[in-house]
């Protein structure tokens, strides 16, 4: 199974307090166990906290603690957590600013081995827009094609990652997705690999969330889904948005089909006299 890293995304604490970060590495449970309640019978009032197995030997624990009734400094606290036997490391970090904690000490954020960014929804939303308002056709146009080399890049990334393939893959695809923010839900309504026929719908898409539009506005997942597939079935897809939120249906629905399928097709042998 892949280690998926979970330093995605930043999490941001406001209120009264002292605020500090925390990493520290332990051999097992146990050993986890025994420093964190140490942790906190110093006064350290754990507010967050997220942990993942490594590997057998070491799990990693990170998180953000509340530090005004601590009774021993952030120096002290580390070395006496790293003198806990079985203690592979620790550090803490006060936050520089009041009242205010997030991550200092991740970047770049990481999935999987894959150095990402974090935008606002509708900032990505009004970078994919503003390129068709400009742009007119030309921007939709260019908008399909980015959408086709990223759908096809991620195809190949995913199927190294998960080890999987096929529409399983298209699967966990549009779940992992759902929790990126592109969409809420994402359907396979229909998928026939022999005729080259996949129907995709897909509710409440970044795309087209914020937009008001007399026709279909999701040019770049259009081209995202038939880059995808197209590495699915081995053969280039075209898209076609036929119900879009943008002008006033309740999800996007696209249609994906194989560019001259007929191209594709094998005919039958001939008989030999």
């Amino acid at each position: 199974m892949a280690n998926l890293s979970n330093k995605v995304l930043p999490l941001i604490i406001n209120g009264q307090g002292n605020f500090v970060e925390f990493l520290m590495t332990f051999k097992n449970h146990v050993i986890q166990n025994r420093a964190l309640r140490f942790f906190r019978e110093n006064g350290f009032n754990v507010v967050y906290l997220e942990a993942q197995q490594i590997d057998e030997r070491k799990i990693l624990v990170k998180g953000i603690a509340e530090a005004s009734s601590a009774n021993t400094s952030i120096l002290k606290m580390e070395v006496a957590l790293k003198n806990i036997e079985n203690v592979l490391d620790v550090k803490i970090r006060k936050m520089p600013f009041n009242e205010t904690a997030f991550f200092l000490s991740f970047y770049p954020p990481v999935m999987a081995g894959i150095p990402m960014i974090i935008l606002r929804a509708k900032h990505f939303s009004q970078i994919l827009n503003s390129l068709k308002e400009k742009w007119g056709s030309a921007g939709e146009v260019a908008l399909y094609y980015l959408g086709e080399m990223a759908g096809s890049e991620s195809y190949e990334t995913l199927s190294q990652l998960f080890n999987v393939r096929g529409i399983e893959l298209a699967k966990i695809k549009l779940a992992l997705a759902k929790s990126y923010g592109w969409w809420s839900e994402a359907k396979i309504v229909d998928y026939d690999s022999q005729d080259g026929r996949v129907v995709i719908r897909i509710y409440d898409s970044i795309e087209c969330r914020y937009v008001k539009s007399q026709r279909p506005n999701g040019q770049f997942i259009r081209g995202y889904l038939a880059g995808f597939f197209s590495k699915i079935v081995n053969m280039k897809m075209e898209a076609v948005e036929k119900c879009c939120i943008s002008n006033g249906d309740s999800y996007c629905e696209y249609y994906l089909t194989v560019k001259d399928l007929q191209k594709h097709k094998i005919a039958p042998m001939q008989s030999q006299k």
